[in-house]
């Protein structure tokens, strides 16, 4: 009982570590998402700002190339650092396990941001500064002949909600189980304790409320124990003395009775009745 209380606490102590530590991962990787997609938006809009910052009404209106072009590098270099830290959290689901649609989605999006990561890299690296992006460059967010990785995101995140419910749902049966273990071990071992002390206990207690023989009413349910245990003591020892007087060949007294009903003295009178006529035909049986 003592063992399966303690497997059962145990279990029950680990899955609700490991339903805070699934939470924990699920905050951090939606959180790491959210934060790759608005990189990943932001950048397309400074792409389109820098695509239309060559027209001169768009100049007129205050916009400029190069500090439009100084901007799109930094949230080009934001993405890359947020694809790199929900890539890596990605990869801590991955290692866990998870179902094909998951695999699926995330090698789409990891196929999808290399050609984006790809793409821009080379505008970059070789564009001249005042050369605005190419039909390429401009089509590489937005590709509609093929797969894109707005639809690879949506997909994974769906695919993502849908692993964290599965996930939960075992860690929820798992919790179940080690509560209906660790209720069982408590049950049994309560149930033991009160066969082992309880119970002996309450049947004592009512053998001193029905003893007749307490000489103060008075007295505490203590001291009546006490009483009631030194007069178990004497009827042993009489018992003992008495045993000892059969065992010897004397014939003892019949042990006095303390009350009219004392079955301790009963027995006593007809077991030296009972010795008496086993004593009576030994003897016949000698004399002839």
């Amino acid at each position: 009982m003592v063992v399966l209380c303690g497997v059962g606490l145990t279990g029950v102590f680990q899955s609700l570590q490991q339903l805070q530590r699934l939470y924990d991962d699920s905050l951090h990787t939606f959180s790491t998402l959210n934060q790759f997609e608005r990189a990943l938006l932001n950048t397309e809009r400074l792409l389109l700002e820098l695509a239309s910052a060559q027209h001169d009404a768009v100049r007129t209106a205050g916009y400029n190339p190069d500090a439009i072009r100084a901007e799109f590098k930094e949230a080009f270099a934001e993405m890359e650092s947020a694809s790199q830290a929900m890539l890596e959290q990605l990869q801590v689901w991955e290692s866990t396990g998870g179902s094909p649609e998951f695999f699926w989605n995330l090698t789409r999006v990891c196929t999808e941001w290399r050609r984006i990561d790809s793409i821009l890299g080379e505008f970059l690296a070789f564009s001249d500064a005042q050369q605005p992006p190419n039909l390429p460059t401009l089509r590489a967010f937005r590709h509609d002949s093929q797969d894109n990785l707005n639809r690879a995101l949506g997909d994974l995140h769906r695919s993502l909600e849908t692993l964290l419910v599965q996930k939960q749902n075992a860690l929820y049966r798992q919790l179940g189980e080690y509560g209906v273990m660790s209720v069982s071990g408590l049950l049994g071992l309560f149930t033991l304790l009160y066969w082992r002390w309880v119970l002996p206990a309450r049947r004592l207690r009512a053998r001193l409320r029905q003893v007749s023989r307490t000489p103060n009413p008075s007295l505490t349910e203590y001291e009546q124990a006490q009483h009631y245990i030194r007069q178990m003591e004497e009827c042993l020892r009489l018992v003992e003395q008495f045993m000892r007087d059969l065992a010897m060949g004397r014939t003892p007294e019949p042990i006095a009775p303390e009350c009219g009903d004392d079955a301790l003295a009963r027995s006593s009178f007809w077991l030296l009745k009972r010795v008496e006529e086993y004593r009576r035909r030994a003897h016949d049986r000698e004399a002839v």
